[in-house]
């Protein structure tokens, strides 16, 4: 399940995830932007880089205030986003060394830095398969 814990001490949602219907939910309900500003700054993101992520163009993303809630595609990717984290952290030990990771270009990503991938559902699905065969010692 998504951990809330790169959202900070931000209240992200009114009920505790439990299962993948509850980030369906989540979704429809929508992040704030301040939750998803401090997402970023947790996993090392500009705010150019995050609205890219998400979707949405930075100066749109300026123009919002804190508390504006996010449509249901930036907030589902933003959820998305914070999965992948969270797995990587898993299987690297820490975050600072999965950050390095997805910072770093891969030969097994054609030469691409990860980061440069998570502006589509096939690059984080290219990540987590990745990361997959990594927690289970298979070399490409």
């Amino acid at each position: 399940m998504v951990s809330l814990k790169y959202f900070g001490k931000q209240q992200v949602s009114t009920r505790p995830l439990q299962n993948a219907l509850d980030l369906i939910f989540l979704s429809r309900e929508g992040i704030s932007k301040k939750a998803l500003l401090i997402l970023a700054q947790n996993l090392s993101f500009s705010q150019k880089e995050i609205a890219d992520i998400v979707h949405l163009s930075e100066r749109t993303l300026q123009r919002y205030p804190d508390e504006k809630r996010l449509n249901k595609e930036a907030t589902a990717t933003a959820l998305q986003l914070a999965a992948l984290y969270q797995q990587g952290e898993e299987v690297f030990g820490e975050l600072a060394r999965f950050k390095g990771w997805m910072d770093y270009p891969n030969p097994v990503l054609s030469g691409k830095k990860p980061t440069d991938l998570l502006d589509t559902p096939f690059g984080f699905q290219w990540i987590n398969d990745e990361l997959i065969r990594i927690a289970h010692g298979v070399l490409a």
